[in-house]
This record gives structure tokens, C-alpha cells and sequence, in this order.
């Protein structure tokens, strides 16, 4: 007989399960921001500290019957899973200055064991006291569990933690087994498919129901299914679905997205940076723009895996619209300010206009852009136009835009 006392006494997730993502600290963050967006109306990242970190912040909509507004969280999260190591209070440091730093009005601690008694005696005191207008809250491993083992998080579950979901699983069956003895066949089946879908993400549906005229398009959607909930595959369920068109695209995503969120952002974020098809790849781009509240530094890696139409079609307008404003604001701080007293020592800047803009990219790198700009100044009481470049990049790390340089050609003026 095999002893497997041992299995048995495993919590039901093992939370030493995280580390195969990254670093300590590294998978409970992913995971803890996963569930975020599950539960909050937003997620977001605060700006860079003096640490060179970023902290994690959870807004929730809170309504009242004459009032609507928005409650911050500032987010924690503490992996001492591998030491069991209870959370101290040196651990997270001065609570109510991080959070006022942040224009939070909540902590939230996460961890994968527990706060210390001291920690939680700190915790319930600024939660309680009136005076700092601030609550607190534990997300401690038990409570981490409860919210994981919800239906509605079986595909979180399943993703981080694929060997405690399969031990799961395997205790469900011996379960069943047992249960054949003592309770009719139709009551068995019943518990079987809602098990089912909780082990499979919800999945209710298959090709048939997306393309019912085409069997063998149907065929290829049942194998990247497969894949994507049996095996958690997604390279190979893109390649089952390369032959797929935009249209068909279009509805399985609406279709999977109602029953499992996180396979569908996975399986679209598959065929954006491995697809060969740029309409899917632009289609699935687009998908993720229309339904997802994604942060401008993925919404900019995933661009570049874009062709230069679909590119030039996605940000072309908004980085040429940025860079105008930039330079309508900040002129005087590039280098081209110096060159304008060339054409006069009395001039009076007007403004400027983007002219053209023309965007370049490499897969998971920064966005290059280059572009045409008309400057506009009084001399006296003569409009003058000189025109000019510049060009800049992108940082997909912060989301952002920066503009390298600046010229502009004063010698037009002189040859007029």
C-alpha cells in the first residue's frame, strides 16, 4: 500500500509553488496583482521610490446611497513561504507615512504566512483609531486560499499553482470514487460537472458553437482549447489557430472572455508576439484595447510586436499629438531654442505643429519616432515658419515618452 500521508499533509495550495516564477517576492506580486483586477475597479503602479521599486495600489468603487467615491490601497506583499516566517513589523516599516506618501487611504498586507502578533496589534490599531482616517487589512495565507479556491479564480489558481491544482484534483476523483457507494448515479454526475467547470475554468463552449459551418476551423478551435485548459499551452494553441480569420478571432475571444478572462488575455497576448498574420495580431492588439484597462508600459511592449502599418495605424496619432504638446510646452529646454536666435535675438515664439511623424520598432524593445515639425515666430511684425525635425523614443518600463532632440533648419530663412 503507498503511503501518502505525506501529500496529505500539504496544505491545499502550496504556496513554495511561486518561486518557480522569478525571484522571492516576484510571483506573489504577479499573482497578487492578477487578483487585483479581479477584485478592484482599478490596478495600478505608483512611481518609481528611491529604492528604484514601484508599489502596487488597488482603487475601489465604494457606493452609498447618497454618495459614490474611490478608496486606495496601498498593496504589501511579503513572501516567506520557504522560512514560514511570520510578516514582523520591521517588515513593512512605518505603515501610515507609505500610505499618506501614496494618497491611499488603506494596507493591505499579503502574504503567503502570517503578520506577527505585534504586527497585527499595529495593524488593528491604525484601523480602529479615528484619528488617521485609514483602514488596514491581512490577506494571509488562509484568507489567500479562500479567495483562490472561488470559482471565479479557478483559472488564477490553475495558473500559478499548477501542482497543488493537480493534487487537488486527484483527491476530487478519490472523492467521487467514495461517493459511488453511497449516492445515486444522477446526483454524482451533477457534483461531477460542476467540479468540472471549476477545474476548467468555466469552459462551456467548443469550435462548433464559434464556426458551425466550418468543421475542420472548429476542429483546429477544440485542440487550442485543449491546449489552453488542459495543458496551460498557449504557443501551441496559436499555432492551432493560425489559419483562423480576424472575424472567427473576434468571436472566440468575446466567447472565451465571458468564461475565463485570464486564459483569453493570455491566449491573445500569445498570438500578438508569436502570430505570423499581422490582421490577427492587430485584431488581438485591438481586443485587448477595447476590454482590458491595460497599463501604457504593456499596451506599448505589446505594440511592438505589430507590423509598421498596424504600428503607424495604433500610436502614430497619439505620439504625434504628444510630441506637439510637448513642444508647444517645452521648447526653450531643447537645444533648437538656441539655433531660432540665429534668425533673430527679437523674436517672439508663436508655437509649432507636428508635420509628419514615422514610427520604428523591434519586438520587446523601445519604439523609435522621427518626424517633420513647422516652428512658428514674429519677427516684428512678420510671421515666420522654420521648419525642423525631431525625434525621440519610447520607455516600455515606465509607459512613457521622451523626446532626444530637436533641429531646425534656420538657413530656410535666410535663403528666402
Amino acid at each position: 500500500m503507498v503511503d501518502d500521508s505525506s501529500s496529505q499533509s500539504l496544505p491545499a495550495i502550496d504556496f513554495k509553488e511561486l518561486y518557480s516564477l522569478g525571484t522571492q517576492g516576484e510571483g506573489l506580486q504577479q499573482l497578487t496583482r492578477l487578483m487585483g483586477r479581479r477584485l478592484f475597479s482599478r490596478v495600478s503602479w505608483s512611481g518609481r521610490g528611491p529604492d528604484d521599486g514601484r508599489d502596487l495600489l488597488f482603487t475601489e468603487d465604494l457606493r452609498g446611497t447618497l454618495r459614490h467615491y474611490q478608496f486606495k490601497w496601498l498593496v504589501s506583499c511579503k513572501d516567506f513561504a520557504r522560512s514560514s516566517k511570520f510578516v514582523s513589523e520591521s517588515d513593512v516599516g512605518e505603515v501610515r507615512d507609505k500610505v499618506e506618501q501614496h494618497g491611499a487611504q488603506g494596507f493591505l498586507l499579503v502574504t503567503t504566512t502570517t503578520a506577527s502578533s505585534g504586527l497585527k496589534k499595529k495593524l488593528d490599531k491604525l484601523d480602529r483609531s479615528p484619528d488617521n482616517g485609514m483602514h488596514t487589512c491581512v490577506w494571509d495565507s488562509a484568507e489567500l486560499t479562500s479567495i483562490l479556491l472561488r470559482p471565479d479564480m479557478s483559472d488564477v489558481f490553475q495558473q500559478f499553482f499548477p501542482k497543488s491544482s493537480k493534487r487537488i484534483a486527484l483527491s476530487v476523483d478519490d472523492a467521487f470514487n467514495r461517493l459511488k457507494q453511497d449516492l445515486p448515479e444522477f446526483v454524482i454526475e451533477r457534483i461531477r460537472r460542476s467540479v468540472d467547470s471549476f477545474m476548467l475554468g468555466g469552459l462551456d463552449f467548443g469550435g462548433i458553437d464559434i464556426v458551425p459551418d466550418c468543421e475542420e476551423i472548429a476542429s483546429l478551435i477544440d485542440d487550442a482549447l485543449v491546449a489552453v485548459f488542459d495543458k496551460g499551452d498557449y504557443q501551441a494553441a496559436t499555432t492551432h489557430l493560425a489559419s483562423m480569420d480576424s472575424d472567427t478571432l473576434l468571436a472566440l475571444a468575446q466567447r472565451l472572455d465571458k468564461c475565463n478572462e485570464l486564459r483569453c488575455e493570455y491566449l491573445l497576448i500569445e498570438i500578438i508576439q508569436s502570430s505570423l498574420d499581422s490582421d490577427l495580431v492587430l485584431n488581438a492588439y485591438q481586443y485587448l484595447l477595447d476590454n482590458r484597462r491595460l497599463e501604457d508600459s504593456d499596451r506599448l511592449r505589446l505594440a511592438t510586436f505589430l507590423d509598421d502599418a498596424s504600428l503607424d495605424l495604433m500610436l502614430g496619432e497619439e505620439i504625434a499629438l504628444w510630441a506637439q504638446d510637448e513642444l508647444m510646452a517645452n521648447i526653450s529646454e531643447y537645444h533648437c531654442w538656441a539655433d531660432l536666435f540665429e534668425v533673430s535675438s527679437h523674436f517672439e515664439y508663436e508655437g509649432l505643429s507636428v508635420e509628419s511623424i514615422e514610427l520604428n520598432a523591434k519586438q520587446d524593445s523601445d519604439i523609435s519616432f522621427s518626424g517633420e515639425i513647422s516652428v512658428n515666430i514674429l519677427i516684428g511684425d512678420a510671421a515666420v515658419c522654420i521648419p525642423g525635425t525631431f525625434h525621440g523614443h519610447t520607455e516600455l518600463l515606465f509607459g512613457t515618452y521622451v523626446i532626444d532632440g530637436v533641429d531646425v533648419d534656420t538657413s530656410s530663412y535666410f535663403r528666402e
